[in-house]
């Protein structure tokens, strides 16, 4: 097994070796990564939609039923002393 040090070096010199492109080449890789990466974000996008919506439905569920509830501390309280020996 080679030494990873040594590697590393001969990539080094490689990269040493090579010449920079003489057209800019920024917009074409740019535009490259927008249209491979267009794919993979609709899937988060409906997940995160579905979180929203279920984190709404959620609160808004809790809200109607703590103003149902009479008194949330007085239901801890009435436990209370049954649990107390």
């Amino acid at each position: 097994m080679s030494d990873p040090m040594k590697t590393f070096e001969r990539w080094v010199q490689k990269s040493k070796e090579e010449t920079p492109p003489s057209v800019d080449v920024r917009d074409a890789v740019l535009r490259e990564i927008r249209l491979k990466n267009r794919d993979s974000v609709a899937p988060l996008v409906v997940f995160a939609a579905g979180s929203t919506v279920t984190a709404v439905l959620t609160a808004a569920l809790s809200f109607s039923l703590l103003h149902a509830m009479t008194s949330p501390v007085g239901s801890v309280l009435a436990v209370l002393p049954s649990m107390v020996p």
